[in-house]
């Protein structure tokens, strides 16, 4: 059953569309730029109405379509630079300056500063809906021809560079493509009906809140995203969301290398593979009320395969890290009943400064040490049982040999640095398939 589970999901495993749409994404580099909205125009030139502004009114010049606020010390910071370029460009430059604020809220502001923009208030965020940018401080640059140059500028960095390219209708590189030339695919699974009510802001369980769709209890959705995208969403029953982020994190947080359970976040040691792991954001949300774990773990694995175009597999690596021994003749460490964590303030009764009580075992703190300072750390200590630790922050510790001085004082614990053999997830690019004969 599992394997024909499995294999349907590989089946769709593809772009889907009409009836399930697609999750809303900022305009990619090339694509129309969408319309802005303005429930109020300020400063704004004769024949420009407030509603919906179709930007191919601007065509033949730049257009900067800037998200600000009163409250955004870079906004303001980057305005009398915007000055200067609208200044030195003229006609050719367009700067439009969305905010949620209404009139009321900046007149005081606008008549000090005097922003070189039209400002359009958007106390709906709708254009933010269209564009989803970064945030405030950043904006989108439109061509001359209407069509997006580049999906986010920070404010402080818009330049003469940016804005000729504009005028030349040139656009950034885009997302990853396949060997055909076309922008990758949503990965994908699709379940067959709708659940209850979630009670968290009408969304169904199971439903992403960015996608269309109208029929899934169930989504797995990976794809290739800017570093500014901003997906993010509820955590739900049996629902994982993940803003976009790069392939190594998302790869850490979805699948694990032996030893390690799902409780386990995955120090970023233990996923190896090309340095692009790093660099390359993806979209990732899966939605699986009432799956197993197993079955969803497999529909997952297959879904970050096919939109991060890899293969996935567990090995072994030796490499330099710490051995984690227990001190000759230490005294006992007091026995928990069960492995948890609790945080318990900034100080203990003695002044000690901490960040959390830890009940675990041996090979948990292992664990725990490596995700917190990213250098492999093994328990070598035979012994699963679970004990009282206290764990003083990385702030106050600094680096892992200082931590080792603490720990062994305190738990008769040391960290010795050796050659160590661990788990890890290996991550390999998948080879291209063959193009279809025509």
């Amino acid at each position: 059953m599992l394997a024909r589970l499995a294999a349907a999901c590989l089946a769709l495993l593809a772009p889907i569309h009409g009836a399930f749409g697609q999750m809303p994404t900022h305009p990619m580099p090339g694509e129309i730029a969408p319309t802005v909205h303005a429930a109020e125009l300020v400063q704004a030139p004769a024949g420009l109405e407030p509603g919906d502004i179709d930007l191919s009114r601007f065509v033949g010049r730049a257009v900067y379509v800037k998200f600000w606020s009163t409250g955004c010390l870079p906004c303001i910071q980057a305005m009398p630079r915007h000055a200067e370029l609208k200044a030195k460009y003229g006609d050719r430059l367009v700067i439009l300056g969305v905010t949620p604020q209404t009139p009321g809220d900046i007149a005081e502001f606008l008549q000090e500063k005097r922003p070189a923009m039209i400002v359009l208030s958007d106390p709906e965020r709708a254009t933010w809906r269209r564009f989803y940018p970064q945030g405030e401080g950043t904006g989108t640059l439109i061509a001359a021809n209407g069509r997006v140059s580049r999906v986010s500028v920070n404010d402080l960095a818009l330049d003469e560079t940016m804005i000729d390219a504009a005028l030349r209708n040139e656009y950034e590189p885009g997302p990853p493509i396949d060997w055909k030339g076309n922008i990758l695919p949503h990965a994908r699974a699709i379940g067959a009906a709708w659940g209850e009510n979630n009670g968290r802001g009408g969304i169904p369980v199971g439903q992403d809140p960015y996608s269309l769709a109208t029929e899934a209890t169930f989504q797995i959705i990976c794809r290739p995203a800017f570093p500014n995208g901003r997906f993010s969403g509820s955590s739900m029953t049996g629902a994982s969301t993940a803003v976009t982020a790069p392939a190594r994190f998302l790869i850490g947080n979805h699948v694990r290398p032996d030893g390690f359970s799902m409780r386990d976040p995955v120090p970023p040691t233990r996923v190896v593979g090309p340095d692009w792991l790093d660099e390359r954001c993806f979209d990732f949300i899966a939605l699986t009320p009432g799956l197993d774990e197993e079955t969803r773990g497999t529909m997952v694995k297959a879904a970050l395969e096919a939109g991060l175009g890899v293969r996935l597999g567990h090995g072994e690596r030796e490499v330099d890290g710490f051995r984690l021994i227990r001190v000759e003749d230490a005294p006992e460490l007091p026995v928990a009943e069960g492995a948890y964590r609790r945080w318990i303030g900034d100080r203990l009764d003695d002044g000690r400064y901490i960040t959390r009580a830890e009940k675990h075992t041996f090979e948990d703190l292992a664990k725990a040490l490596e995700r917190t300072y990213r250098v492999p750390v093994v328990a070598d200590i035979d012994d699963d049982r679970a004990f009282d630790f206290i764990i003083p922050s990385r702030m106050d510790t600094g680096t892992l040999p200082i931590l080792s001085v603490a720990l062994e004082r305190e738990y008769g614990l040391k960290l010795v640095p050796d050659t160590v053999t661990i788990s890890v997830i290996v991550v390999e690019e998948a080879a291209p398939q063959a193009a279809a004969n025509p």
